[in-house]
């Protein structure tokens, strides 16, 4: 027969594993909640680069010819600076 000692033990024991079971709930719902926190960011970030990419193409597409003009002529000017410091 257990003793009034190993009784109160017992429950004792029993209120830990209780809050231990309502602690480990609760890190498990705050996990979940910053999850889908974590998911909304994501997916924001992710249509937020896709349209950057759509916004480049788009301007690569308009503007494209131009920039690849802009870049030879650099580079002409670039040789001529060159020419010129060699003589």
């Amino acid at each position: 027969m257990l003793s009034e000692t190993d009784l109160l033990v017992q429950r004792e024991h029993y209120k830990d594993l209780l809050r231990d079971a309502e602690h480990d709930r609760l890190v498990r719902q705050a996990h979940m909640q910053d999850h889908g926190r974590d998911k909304l960011h994501v997916r924001t970030l992710d249509w937020l680069g896709r349209q950057l990419v759509l916004w480049g193409m788009s301007l690569q597409r308009n503007y494209g010819s131009m920039t690849k003009a802009a870049e030879s002529a650099s580079l002409n000017v670039h040789a001529e600076e060159l020419d010129l410091e060699c003589c």
